[in-house]
């Protein structure tokens, strides 16, 4: 008589935890190489895409250029700023040259001394608007901000209680949830002149 043996119940979560070990290992495997692929594709398309804007401004200069032999035999490519008959070009400046031999230093030569004469000619900026791109330290009155921003408060309170919710929402964006002005110190003077002017138009 033959003896049947089967599987004990140790044997299949002993087979169970191996093939969930095995299934997670493949699972990360696949995710790591989709990862990899994805990242790989991008590159391959941002050179593509590197490759396609140089031919795009490659192609744009040829068009607005057009070949010349010199006479000692050097070839150049010269620029046309001002419409000709062959080449439809413009400019926003009155007074950039017709045509310039294309490099860097001769475009933006080209373009100062147009800008530098168009300046002269109006007695001004040729911009929209004058910009002062220097700020100076701006210094603070705390304990008059501070007294200021209270009276606000207490103004805005007595005469439309309803505003409470706004005024904490003010402090809130500018401090922190949860935070109070009276808090602050001198080194957040600019934090509390922000709330003041927003407290003011409310």
């Amino acid at each position: 008589m033959m003896n049947k043996k089967g599987m004990t119940l140790v044997e299949i979560i002993v087979s169970i935890v191996l093939v969930s070990i095995i299934l997670i290992f493949v699972t990360r495997l696949l995710i790591t190489v989709n990862v990899l692929y994805k990242k790989s594709k991008l590159e391959v398309d941002f050179e593509v895409l590197n490759t396609l804007l140089i031919d795009a401004v490659s192609t744009d200069i040829n068009r607005y250029g057009v070949n010349k032999i010199e006479t000692d035999g050097n070839k150049s490519v010269r620029m046309f700023m001002r419409e000709t008959n062959r080449f439809v070009a413009g400019s926003r400046f009155k007074y950039t040259p017709d045509s310039i031999e294309l490099t860097y230093d001769n475009l933006v030569k080209a373009i100062s001394d147009a800008i530098d004469a168009q300046e002269k000619e109006v007695s001004g900026s040729t911009t929209d608007k004058s910009f002062n791109m220097h700020q100076e330290e701006v210094h603070y009155d705390f304990p008059a901000l501070m007294k200021e921003v209270q009276e606000t408060v207490g103004s805005i309170m007595s005469t439309r209680p309803e505003m409470e919710h706004k005024i904490v929402a003010i402090v809130d964006k500018h401090l922190g949830k949860g935070r109070k002005v009276s808090d602050c110190t001198p080194e957040q003077a600019e934090l509390v002149d922000l709330i003041l002017y927003d407290l003011k138009h409310l």
